[in-house]
């Protein structure tokens, strides 16, 4: 059993079921604040620029951040402000769960243990050699 994905883990223990993963990530993206929003909170953008970047997307098909950097309006190191700003922004799909009443915190927390464990075990089936530097350190 190796996951990725909070979700899937939890699906596959048993804990929630399926469908409430996908309604709870559902809600987690409706919640997800843009890009563009958090541009004009925090003073990186105006109006009339966060159109021009939407205007601009509509032909070059690029993500706002890219798109805002390509016109010259923010930079690199402001787009990934900007995207740390709408991670923290959006809520956690363990917290959604716990609010739609699917899960309760202590269960919340005891699988998010056991998760970040597994997340972080080496794989008994990864070569030596594919481990990470500080895993092979860990094990001599």
């Amino acid at each position: 059993m190796e996951h990725t994905r909070l979700g899937g883990f939890l699906v596959e223990r048993g804990v929630v079921t399926a469908s409430a993963v996908v309604e709870a990530l559902g809600e987690q993206a409706r919640l997800k604040p843009p890009i563009g929003r958090l541009a004009m909170k925090l003073d990186l953008l105006d109006v009339k620029e966060v159109f021009a970047v939407l205007n601009a997307q509509v032909v070059s098909k690029l993500r706002f951040g890219q798109q805002a950097v390509a016109l010259g309006l923010i930079g690199e190191a402001d787009v990934l402000n900007l995207l740390e700003a709408q991670a923290q922004a959006t809520p956690r799909l363990g917290e959604l769960l716990v609010q739609a009443g699917t899960l309760d915190q202590a269960s919340l927390e005891r699988e998010l243990l056991a998760f970040e464990r597994i997340r972080h075990a080496p794989s008994a089936k990864m070569p030596v050699a594919a481990r990470a530097p500080e895993a092979e350190t860990k094990a001599k």
